[in-house]
């Protein structure tokens, strides 16, 4: 573990102590939850690295859960340092504070470094935190692992997927990069070839039409019941109005007239709504709107609102795309 700290502060990076202790067959800690084996990787080294036990200190009470109003989840947040518990532990410390404080201070270092300055949006700006459309179904065909966003946006200006298993531990042999923007442009030009057939688009207008038709059955009986009420809220008006023509001019009947006066102006524009529903539209015009909507499909699909959803169908008729060299070039299949 000594050897772990030394390395950092003398310039190694988290992936190259990752990489170089996986092929030295060093064993971390334990195992991490939800994988196959045990290897290191650069997030478990820099817990390690920010924990002060090994100077001998025990710190908790550093974070409490609270439910995000967002998502409904229950969340780490952290507390502010006076409400943190700390407590001497001498029979843990395995490294000095001078040690542990060079650590942290390349931490420092590095985060000053590579935090957002440039306005350009790489992995060190959160990146690899983002919902993709088809993040979570992008297998390696080697280990089976989902493919992360392991290249910013620096020098080549994209991001790539990868195997992390590969960029991040060194345990995988799968080096293969995929451009991201290519590849979801590829994947999608897929889905909209074969949404683009004409069958396809037939039966989409046909579910629209057999919808209209539905909700236009549904709102027949409602549009016959506004209808008489309008029949009987015209009479009542008009009798109040035959009783001021006949000298009984009062306060309260012209109050009457105007509240049915109100209602019907309500009503009548509710008939109207109705009205427009039961028109139902032209099935050439209807084919044509899907047609001239469906090549903007990547357009609608990126954006943020409606990938939660694009991703739940796909779950359902998709499955898992797989990654791996090909035969020729090495390139991603």
């Amino acid at each position: 573990m000594k050897k772990l700290f030394n390395l950092y502060a003398t310039g190694w990076s988290l992936k190259r102590i990752a990489k170089t202790f996986n092929a030295e067959r060093v064993l971390p800690p334990q195992a991490q939850k939800g994988m196959v084996g045990r290897s290191w990787c650069p997030t478990a080294i820099r817990q390690i690295l920010r924990n002060p036990r090994y100077t001998g200190k025990l710190i908790w009470n550093m974070t409490k859960k609270v439910r995000d109003p967002r998502t409904g989840r229950r969340v780490k947040r952290a507390l502010p340092q006076p409400e943190w518990l700390t407590a001497d532990a001498p029979h843990l410390r395995i490294i000095s504070d001078e040690l542990f404080e060079a650590v942290q201070e390349r931490f420092r270092d590095v985060n000053e470094k590579y935090a957002r300055k440039t306005g350009r949006s790489g992995l060190a700006n959160g990146l690899r935190g983002n919902e993709y459309i088809f993040s979570s179904f992008l297998k390696c065909a080697s280990l089976g692992a989902n493919l992360v966003l392991v290249s910013g946006r620096g020098r080549m200006g994209y991001d790539r997927y990868g195997c992390p298993q590969n960029f991040y531990r060194g345990t995988c042999g799968n080096q293969v990069r995929v451009r991201r923007d290519q590849l979801e442009a590829q994947l999608i030009q897929g889905l909209q070839d074969e949404v683009l057939k004409m069958e396809v688009i037939d039966e989409i207008v046909k579910c629209m039409v057999e919808a209209l038709q539905d909700e236009r059955s549904a709102s027949s009986t409602e549009t016959e019941q506004l209808r008489r009420r309008k029949g009987t809220i015209e009479s009542e008006r008009n009798n109040l109005i035959d009783t001021i023509a006949g000298g009984f001019n009062n306060e309260i009947v012209k109050v009457a007239i105007l509240e049915r006066e109100k209602e019907i102006d309500e009503i009548n524009l509710k008939l109207d709504m109705a009205e427009g529903k039961a028109c139902l539209p032209d099935l050439k015009q209807l084919r044509n709107f899907a047609i001239s909507k469906l090549p903007d499909l990547r357009d609608i699909l990126g954006k943020p609102d409606n990938v939660p959803a694009f991703r739940h169908m796909l779950e359902n008729r998709v499955g898992v795309i797989q990654m791996e060299p090909a035969e020729d070039d090495g390139t991603a299949c």
